[in-house]
């Protein structure tokens, strides 16, 4: 069995997808989905990716040893919100 803090849980609705996970220890990966039935455009503070394209690339950032790398992948807006 694989420890749960070395997983990533990848959803789409902030307000029912993280909880669970994050109650089981793993990490969470917000996907931005502008087209998506629970896209609200709210500020998230968890890291995202807004195409499966960029996945790859946040998904290293979080499992980076450097701070400066796993920072970067938060805090920002969901790209296109308020749009």
């Amino acid at each position: 069995m694989l420890p749960p803090e070395t997983l990533v849980y990848v959803g789409d609705n902030v307000a029912k997808d993280f909880q669970a996970p994050n109650q089981l220890g793993m990490q969470s990966l917000h996907f931005c989905n502008r087209e998506g039935l629970y896209y609200t455009g709210e500020r998230e503070y968890l890291p995202h990716a807004d195409r499966f394209e960029t996945l790859a690339a946040v998904l290293a950032g979080m499992r980076s040893p450097d701070p400066a790398a796993r920072a970067a992948v938060r805090g920002e807006d969901c790209p296109g919100q308020g749009r």
